[in-house]
């Protein structure tokens, strides 16, 4: 996988931890509700009020191995941007700030004070960087700082 790719993918798994986060609270503070109500529910059948309980908590279970996955996707691009900060903490902020943080190139380039040419030169340099060390060393701050 190069640096692009990574920062992609991270972003992509933040927003579906974010989608996930929403959906489980929409979940759970219905089922908390359903379950704190007195009497049946539905149409004069008696109904389980924990049965919303036992819903949102089986749809969280069944996106954990998922959410793993996003979560250590979102961890090593974390680690990347930390030692690629040792060599050049524009690039590493401007990857930060784009794929970590989900900002516009607009909002990227206003917080940095910076063109957007230069804001999407300082990724490319990035990117370039970061594949030419390696993903491991970068995360680990193993970097040729001559280079």
């Amino acid at each position: 996988m190069d640096a692009r790719q990574l920062f992609v993918d991270a972003r992509d798994a933040i927003a579906k931890i974010a989608e996930f986060d929403s959906e489980r609270e929409k979940r759970m503070s219905r089922a908390m509700s359903m379950a704190k109500s007195d009497g049946p529910h539905g149409k004069g059948g008696k109904a389980d009020p924990m049965s919303n309980v036992d819903s949102a908590l089986d749809f969280e279970a069944s996106f954990a191995q998922s959410l793993e996955g996003y979560r250590r996707t979102v961890g090593i691009a974390r680690s990347v941007v930390a030692g690629y900060s040792a060599v050049d903490r524009t690039g590493a902020s401007v990857l930060a700030l784009r794929y970590l943080m989900g900002w516009t190139w607009r909002k990227v380039y206003t917080k940095m004070g910076m063109s957007y040419d230069d804001v999407r030169l300082s990724e490319s340099v990035a990117f370039d960087r970061i594949d030419s060390e390696g993903l491991i060393a970068t995360a680990e701050g193993r970097l040729d700082v001559t280079g």
